[in-house]
């Protein structure tokens, strides 16, 4: 089992996975991300929990956790972003570049 604040993942023993080491700047975050390991490639795992404020500090807290997804998510390998994100009052929008914004601004 790998855990990281209120996230975990649980690998079966014949299932070959490399934990990615996330930067100490990201460690207020509760994420994590493992990289599934291929006979030919890899696909790439970030699991999320994103505390349920609707506030200022939820806003920063969105900027830093897409910060942290800008930075881990692979451009060589299929990713996958799972987890409890809780976005309510909030709009994530998908673009070239991820964004956030409160939507009552």
């Amino acid at each position: 089992m790998i855990h990281h604040g209120g996230v975990a993942v649980l690998v079966h023993k014949n299932v070959c996975v490399a934990e990615v080491i996330i930067d100490d700047a990201f460690d207020s975050l509760e994420i994590l991300c493992i990289d599934l390991l291929l006979v030919k490639g890899r696909l790439q795992f970030l699991v999320v929990y994103r505390p349920p404020q609707n506030d200022a500090a939820a806003c920063s807290y969105v900027d830093l956790l897409v910060a942290c997804l800008e930075k881990y998510s692979s451009t060589e390998y299929t990713n996958f972003i799972l987890g409890d994100s809780i976005l309510s009052k909030w709009q994530l929008t998908v673009t070239r570049r991820w964004s956030c914004r409160d939507v009552y601004t």
